[in-house]
């Protein structure tokens, strides 16, 4: 009879601990889609670097770290052979550190944004792809997912390139010239500033 009355308290138990920690991944999640940054002219601030990191976390030597990349929001109710789909740079600020230190730098501030620009120009070169395409109505979305998977995998590409050839913003000639790079393929492509794309589906096939 204890053997049983143990048994179900562990299994309860575990059951309360199952709960607790989905429970949390679920407002982790909350709080992250409630506080995402959507890329605008507007540039980004310390204040906006909300990760609680400590000394003893992460890359002793790094100053400051952005998390962004591509979110992709689809709407695949087709309307006169469309469908519309939605394409943000985001920046993650629950996911994004600065150290004390670094506080108040002009000059480091600056290399994150420039992350986060890149990340815009990605989110434009995929809506200017996807609009460019003809989607055919049986396979579009597993075609649609390949394009998407093969922008995001280019842009960590190039952020680590970025990241590399700057060391990290600290050699100030190459900083200022991946600046004026991204500055100048950003206005290549101003005409998928917005968001929203409508993509081409042929039903007839």
């Amino acid at each position: 009879m204890l053997y049983i009355v143990l048994s179900i308290t562990v299994e309860f138990m575990k059951s309360i601990l199952l709960f607790l920690a989905f429970s949390y991944a679920l407002s982790l999640a909350a709080q992250d889609t409630a506080t995402i940054i959507e890329w605008s002219e507007k540039k980004l601030t310390w204040e906006d670097f909300r990760e609680d990191n400590t000394e003893e976390k992460y890359y002793k030597k790094a100053a400051a770290r952005i998390n962004s990349g591509i979110r992709v929001r689809r709407y695949d109710t087709i309307s006169n052979n469309q469908i519309t789909v939605a394409i943000y740079a985001v920046m993650h600020p629950y996911r994004s550190w600065v150290r004390k230190r670094a506080v108040g730098n002009g000059k480091v501030l600056a290399h994150e944004q420039d992350h986060f620009e890149i990340t815009e120009l990605f989110a434009r070169k995929l809506r200017k792809a996807l609009s460019e395409e003809t989607f055919v109505q049986k396979s579009h979305s597993k075609k649609m997912e390949k394009l998407i998977k093969q922008f995001r995998k280019d842009l960590s590409s190039m952020q680590y390139q970025y990241d590399q050839e700057t060391s990290h913003g600290t050699n100030e000639q190459l900083q200022r010239w991946w600046h004026y790079f991204i500055i100048n393929r950003l206005e290549e492509l101003n005409n998928y500033k917005n968001a929203v794309v409508q993509l081409t589906i042929n039903t007839s096939s």
